[in-house]
């Protein structure tokens, strides 16, 4: 008869392994989250190691030794191994018919939710290893022969699900843009982009282009809409920057200077009471000219001050003081929602005109280099040449979205520069020769006559200015979207496309 407390030993024993070999055996999914791509779908091997337990008895070898006497009847062959340093080594006699259990699992699945699992699977690989974007998984780069590198079978299982007619759900069509947008290549984005167009899933991308205006029609009805357009924003950050600075120093100086003569027992000086008091009346002046020439007309006592527009350096207009004042505005100011929904606008004019550049932030050089990469010949043709004027005209439109959104909510620009539009124009001016672009299609496109390429600009600004203010709402919706902090790239498309 067996000792009660023996079986009890035993039972204990064996829901043990049964929980190791449970563990042991079953998949662990984990839901897909972006940013942090941490779907793993990997069975790590569950250790059993004698090194976790602390009982006297498995110090002593009891355990293993009744263990050991138990495993033919249990189907459960516990050995020492010295491979695992000591650890408890399952039979795999216990699992053998575990794998049935998944094929059963998956074949129950509809298709749509296999090609989902597997969509999913797959991106999630290649953003954990890093090989999209050169990291550490160069093994599975090695992998593909094909031009789009690691998003090769990304790719080919999207178009085998095209050509069965079987709908991505949002979950893979975010993990699918996400894991094309880590390879930060333009030609890769299009491709992914227009995958997801033939599967239903991009309705939107490009669909504004046919709202735009074009600015190659009549030259008369060019030059008459220009007459009614506004005027870009001026922006002369660096002056205000350096004028804030310079104001600061001074004030410091002037606040500074008595105490520290006095610590150094020396006389206070009055020349610093002097100069913050010039630097306090030039601000009233400045600001106040036509309230003085007023009072200096009505008194005669007083002396009549010259005209605004002979004051020297400028005096009179406010341009002294509001320069410091917009100055020290861009220093000090930290406005997360400001630059959330100057993103936000740049990101949506970027898909809604089919633009697969989806920089947060534009800026000229990659616009640039993406006008150049176009006109290259190209294996498979996924996008359109942008050096055209057409093509140009989107590019500025795109960069001069941050500034259309700042000026509808803001009266300074602060996050956003319209400086990058014209570095744009001037980069293809001067890169053109480089790239093997001839002058003769340079002079087609009106970009080295700078009053035209003024004018294109002006346009461009309009366009972008209109697109913002009629898609608000949802440019907000996105804004809002990348102030929580962890959107991607397929969380912002799945917005737009409602997914």
């Amino acid at each position: 008869m067996r000792n009660k407390n023996t079986s009890t030993q035993r039972a204990g024993y064996h829901m043990v392994l049964s929980a190791a070999a449970i563990a042991y055996t079953t998949p662990t999914y984990h839901s897909f989250s972006i940013p942090q791509h941490k779907a793993h779908c990997y069975n790590q091997p569950f250790p059993l190691s004698t090194k976790t337990c602390t009982s006297s008895s498995i110090r002593k070898g009891e355990i293993h030794q009744k263990l050991q006497a138990s495993s033919n009847e249990d189907g459960v062959d516990m050995e020492r191994s010295n491979e695992n340093k000591g650890g408890l080594v399952v039979s795999k006699n216990l699992f053998e018919t575990t794998g049935d259990y998944l094929a059963e699992a998956f074949a129950s699945l509809k298709d749509d939710d296999k090609y989902d699992a597997v969509l999913v699977g797959i991106c999630a690989k290649i953003l954990d290893t890093g090989s999209a974007s050169g990291g550490d998984g160069e093994a599975l780069a090695l992998e593909s022969t094909s031009v789009w590198g690691v998003m090769d079978k990304p790719f080919n299982l999207m178009i085998e699900m095209n050509d069965r007619k079987v709908r991505a759900s949002g979950r893979s069509l975010s993990a699918f843009v996400d894991t094309a947008a880590s390879v930060q290549d333009a030609r890769t984005m299009a491709k992914c982009l227009s995958l997801s167009i033939k599967n239903g899933g991009a309705s939107r991308y490009g669909s504004s282009q046919s709202s735009l205006t074009s600015f190659s029609g009549s030259y008369a009805k060019r030059k008459k809409r220009l007459e009614k357009l506004p005027e870009i924003p001026l922006d002369n950050r660096a002056a205000e920057v350096s004028g804030a600075v310079s104001f600061l120093t001074l004030a410091s100086v002037c606040v500074a200077t008595n105490p520290i003569l006095t610590i150094l027992g020396n006389n206070e000086s009055p020349y610093p009471s002097l100069l913050l008091g010039g630097l306090i009346l030039l601000g009233i002046v400045d600001n106040a000219f036509d309230a003085l020439t007023f009072i200096s007309k009505s008194v005669d006592k007083v002396p009549t001050l010259p005209e605004k527009d002979k004051m020297p350096f400028g005096i009179g207009k406010g341009e002294i003081t509001g320069t410091v004042v917009a100055g020290l505005n861009r220093l000090i100011t930290v406005d997360t929602e400001r630059e959330c929904q100057s993103e936000a606008a740049a990101f949506f004019v970027a898909y809604s005109l089919g633009l697969s550049c989806f920089a947060f932030q534009p800026n000229a050089l990659e616009a640039a280099v993406m006008v150049f990469e176009s006109n290259k010949k190209q294996d498979e043709a996924v996008f359109d040449s942008f050096l055209s004027i057409d093509g140009v005209t989107k590019m500025c439109i795109w960069l001069l979205a941050p500034v259309a959104m700042e000026k509808i909510k803001h009266p300074q620009l602060l996050v956003s520069d319209p400086r990058e539009a014209s570095g744009l124009l001037r980069r293809l001016r001067e890169r053109a020769e480089s790239m093997g672009i001839s002058s003769d299609v340079m002079e087609s496109l009106g970009l080295n006559d700078e009053e035209e390429a003024a004018d294109l600009l002006k346009w461009a600004y309009a366009e972008a200015d209109i697109l913002v203010r009629t898609n608000m709402n949802i440019c907000e919706e996105l804004g809002e979207c990348l102030a929580g902090g962890a959107a991607t790239v397929g969380d912002c498309v799945g917005l737009l496309e409602s997914w």
